[in-house]
């Protein structure tokens, strides 16, 4: 039975044993304040946002957000592009476009061992490679795809074999921003979908010595114009009006004078719980349906109002299941504790910086030259691998 919590310390420790000779299960991405961590989570969910819902006939603009800071930089296009392995097989895909259209957009694959690209389309604003029929991409197809909207989701709508492999990944991510809101709505909405899930969240928060004995979800319906102050997606949204609200409830024990428990009160998680226990609720749902499911999850702001340990025993529970389905885990954070010893890699620390013309780069620890038995956190703090804030001194 894989359920995520039926783990001894001694089944956690041997599991992270063996995980640490496989892949990478977990990313850690570390940077000062303003370094650009958040907009490489913004940056991943428009890639798949356009991806699922470019041929929508009502989506009319593209999110064009150009770098401001150089000049003529506003004319130039924003260009995505994503290595992946669906299978066994490795997949590159991308597309660039503007203000009004699709520039450009690619599909390839790597088929036997060789290693060399096989191309499967190519799009340049009207134009599409004549090879690209072979593959049911041809020009007829082109044709009837809107200028604004992407040839591998209109494709999508065709049932092609290679656009369905493309969605199948893309639709397998979830990406949690820092937006007021939306961690809690995808918890509710994934717990409502599976009671069995519920439970295990339960479990989970048991075992963090919350107090928690109990989890109630009651629903509500929510009036149409409040959905128009939410600063949340359409996707989102939309999601909300069929699980209409939920008020989540906290079960606590009554104890007499002898300290025994005779009833139980309930709370109400968004009122009367601490921040911290609504952060860590709200996570553990996301968390234990992206191990279950081998789906990837990135997590802006992870350690926001947590407790260290919280933060480790998450990580840790992860490292320990995620090689069983080939789950990963993303995130966000500034818990330079998770560098500790045997916790994260060096090939699961990334580090987000920005140069003196102010644009974002991102560099893996492993490019630092460093040994394995270096202790990570000390050297970060101490500067030697940079991404970190420069302060002066205040007089």
């Amino acid at each position: 039975e894989e359920v995520v919590l039926e783990l001894t310390s001694k089944e956690l420790e041997s599991n992270l044993e063996k995980n640490n000779t496989g892949g990478r299960s977990v990313t850690a991405i570390y940077g000062p304040n303003s370094s650009g961590k958040t907009n490489v989570t913004r940056a991943l969910s428009i890639f798949k946002h356009l991806i699922v819902n470019s041929n929508n006939a009502n989506i009319l603009e593209l999110p064009f957000d150009p770098f401001l800071l150089k000049e003529n930089s506003s004319q130039e296009p924003t260009e995505f592009e994503a290595e992946f392995i669906v299978g066994n097989k490795k997949y590159t895909y991308g597309f660039a476009y503007n203000s009004k259209k699709i520039l450009k957009e690619y599909l390839w694959d790597y088929p036997g061992v060789t290693k060399k690209s096989r191309t499967i389309f190519e799009r340049t604003e009207a134009k599409i490679n004549p090879g690209a029929k072979e593959f049911k991409f041809g020009k007829r197809l082109a044709d009837s795809t809107r200028d604004q909207a992407l040839l591998i989701s209109r494709a999508r709508e065709q049932n092609n074999e290679y656009s369905n492999i493309v969605f199948e990944w893309v639709l397998g991510i979830n990406v949690l921003q820092n937006i007021s809101g939306e961690t809690m709505a995808f918890s509710i909405a994934e717990m409502n979908k599976s009671p069995e899930l519920k439970n295990e969240v339960l479990d989970l928060m048991k075992r963090a010595d919350l107090w928690i004995r109990s989890i109630n979800i009651e629903k509500s319906q929510i009036p149409e114009a409040v959905f128009e102050s939410l600063p949340l997606s359409d996707s989102l949204k939309d999601q909300m009006r069929s699980n209409g609200s939920s008020t989540i409830y906290t079960g606590h024990g009554v104890r007499n004078s002898k300290d025994k428990i005779v009833s139980e009160v309930l709370f109400d998680l968004g009122n009367q719980e601490s921040e911290g226990t609504r952060r860590f609720f709200e996570l553990c749902a996301p968390v234990l349906n992206t191990l279950k499911n081998g789906k990837i999850l990135y997590i802006d702001e992870f350690g926001t109002s947590l407790h260290p340990d919280l933060c480790v025993y998450l990580i840790a529970i992860f490292q320990a299941r995620a090689f069983v389905t080939g789950a990963q885990l993303i995130i966000n954070t500034h818990d330079t504790g998770l560098m500790s010893p045997g916790l994260l890699k060096r090939e699961e620390i990334v580090f987000v910086e920005k140069n003196f013309n102010e644009e974002t780069r991102i560099i893996p620890l492993t490019s630092k030259s460093v040994r394995i038995e270096d202790k990570f956190e000390k050297k970060y703090k101490q500067g030697f691998y940079g991404a970190k804030p420069i302060l002066k001194e205040f007089n």
